[in-house]
């Protein structure tokens, strides 16, 4: 799809540009998916001279054979689930949030599970997949792990080979034992090269809930602690007024002023986005679409921007 419109500098129209290239590729997806699970069904990369798939991907596609082959599950599980392929294509539901929806849902629930992951963001939607996903294999007393094919076997050599070691040493172990072995090896080599950790008051404080950013939909390290309300304007270094940001969102979006955050943290908080999206985080990581009551929840007295000056900028987008 050729973009023929006159460049342009205005935040507004890149992001409306964006939004309809993305719609555009969306329209493709599906003929794609269908293409991918056939090249699979029938071997095409044998066809064309390539050895592997993951040759075919990288010399033919241009794209990992990871991501093809995540495109091709995904193809199989909305065949079993038709309401999935029509959240994906009329756009209810993100290609990363379908995939999310895939893993957890059945033919009995998959409405209900559509419904909760559009009105929340992907990240929310992965906690509460994963939550009940624990559950359900607590109950069966085993551990499921998901990764990419690759990764998983080198999990699985890792396993098998810290087994061997510890058989060796006349202590046979289970593979959850061995698990927590590789896990143990691999912080103990990672904290030998890491670069120097924060002070451990606020090193706690950006590990909370994983160590991600806690803006709605970013999925990135947490390295910056935000006051909520300004020291400049009042502020106080209590934990309800600091929250964790990453690089990009607290310097080019709370400082630029292309988002504002307001309420206290771990309670009620109100982030508000340049393109006009209000997003409410209850307690510490419930994540849902703001609007109307809940965007009006904020309570802590002081100037109604908690020091952020509401300016017209660049569109925050959210992953969501």
């Amino acid at each position: 799809m050729e973009d023929k419109a006159p460049p342009t500098s205005d935040p507004k129209q890149l992001d409306a540009r964006a939004v309809r290239f993305a719609k555009a590729r969306q329209g493709y997806d599906a003929a794609f998916g269908h293409l991918a699970f056939r090249v699979v069904q029938e071997r095409v990369w044998a066809a064309v001279g390539c050895r592997t798939l993951e040759e075919y991907c990288t010399e033919r596609l241009g794209m990992s054979a990871g991501v093809f082959r995540q495109r091709v599950w995904l193809e199989r599980r909305m065949f079993a689930l038709p309401p999935l392929r029509e959240a994906l294509a009329s756009g209810r539901l993100t290609y990363t949030k379908a995939l999310l929806v895939a893993r957890d849902a059945t033919p009995g629930n998959v409405a209900e599970r559509i419904a909760q992951a559009a009105d929340t963001t992907w990240q929310q939607t992965e906690r509460e997949t994963t939550a009940r996903e624990d559950r359900r294999n607590r109950a069966k007393g085993i551990r499921r792990l998901w990764a990419p094919r690759d990764v998983m076997r080198t999990i699985v050599t890792a396993i098998l080979s810290a087994r061997r070691w510890s058989a060796s040493e006349g202590r046979p172990i289970d593979a959850g034992e061995a698990l927590a072995l590789v896990a143990d090896h691999f912080d103990g080599v990672w904290s030998r090269h890491k670069r120097k950790r924060p002070s451990p008051a606020r090193q706690e404080v950006l590990d909370h809930n994983g160590g991600c950013c806690d803006v709605p939909g970013c999925s990135l390290p947490a390295r910056h602690e935000h006051h909520i309300r300004y020291r400049s304007h009042g502020g106080t270094d209590d934990p309800w007024n600091k929250t964790r940001l990453c690089v990009p969102h607290h310097l080019r979006g709370i400082h630029h002023g292309h988002l504002t955050v307001e309420g206290r943290a771990g309670e009620c908080l109100v982030w508000r986005f340049g393109n006009g999206e209000i997003w409410v985080t209850h307690g510490d990581d419930d994540v849902r679409r703001g609007g109307g009551s809940d965007a009006d929840r904020v309570a802590e007295p002081g100037p109604p921007t908690y020091g952020l000056v509401a300016r017209k900028g660049l569109t925050t987008e959210l992953a969501a």
